[in-house]
């Protein structure tokens, strides 16, 4: 026997009831994201698919690291693109800084690079760079600024992670590389150290030493890094909604158990107005 349940604890069960109904929705992984038809699930799906085969890259590429998945080849570990991991502010700019050399192969020595070579060639499957662990040098990374260091982000070099394994190799590629926040302040800072070093703007203009400016709008295949912290991001949100699951589970059994409650408060309600009526229930 519930007994009479006030009209304020009433109205407390209505509200309880009412949070406990947008829970599921709320953690719901295969909800389709904002502005997006695909599914958290289904996005991560499509971008692990486009890592694995390796979407943008060179036919020759993606020929060598099938044949090393195949271990038709050995001593081949990844492109470059796949070293490393930076924040989605400096993406472009290290793209950029890198340009053709994020699909240069990073290999044990010059016998497996030479091999790799030689399988393209037989296969006529193109042409790719290689970088023997061996035989890479440093880049000269010991500039000091001259003048006004406005916007000035830092050497690209410490603006991305990687296995400390891989330091010869992205130090041959991205020291000495200066990143600034936007095309004026890279061409003081060129200017005020006499183009001594190349300099990339976060949205991706390039100076070189040369003094040649490169520019313009983004090819489609720019977005490799940025690819890669989506799919981490993610991994991680799927894991908090999974973590979240077992919460949905008892959710529902709470909203069953607030039904059971409101109803048998309304009939215990039209219960007691009948007893003091002098009525009968039914």
């Amino acid at each position: 026997h519930l007994g009479h349940i006030s009209a304020a604890k009433h109205a407390m069960l209505e509200a309880e009831l009412d949070r406990l109904l947008v829970i599921p929705d709320r953690i719901a992984p295969h909800k389709a994201m904002p502005g997006n038809s695909a599914t958290p699930q289904q996005r991560l799906d499509m971008l692990r698919a486009m890592e694995r085969e390796y979407e943008g890259f060179g036919q020759s590429v993606r020929r060598v690291m099938q044949a090393s998945a195949r271990r038709e080849l050995g001593g081949i570990h990844v492109p470059v693109s796949s070293l490393i991991r930076t924040q989605d502010k400096y993406s472009v700019a290290i793209e950029i800084a890198l340009g053709a050399a994020m699909q240069n192969i990073v290999t044990d020595d010059e016998h497996s690079a030479k091999t790799a070579i030689g399988y393209l060639k037989s296969h006529d499957f193109g042409r790719a760079t290689f970088l023997p662990m061996t035989a890479v040098k440093d880049r000269r990374s010991d500039w000091k600024l001259k003048g006004e260091q406005s916007g000035f982000q830092g050497w690209a070099d410490s603006l991305v992670e990687y296995d400390g394994r891989y330091d010869r190799v992205i130090r041959s590629l991205l020291a000495g590389t200066a990143v600034v926040d936007h095309i004026d302040n890279a061409i003081r800072m060129a200017k005020n150290n006499g183009y001594g070093f190349r300099i990339v703007t976060l949205d991706g203009q390039l100076i070189n030493p040369s003094g040649a400016m490169t520019g313009g709008s983004l090819n489609k295949n720019t977005g490799m890094l940025s690819r890669k912290n989506e799919i981490e991001r993610l991994e991680a949100e799927l894991k908090t909604l999974s973590g979240q699951g077992d919460y949905a589970v008892g959710s529902t059994l709470s909203i069953i158990l607030l039904i059971c409650v409101l109803v048998s408060t309304v009939i215990m309600n039209h219960f007691d107005k009948d007893q003091k009526q002098g009525g009968q229930m039914w």
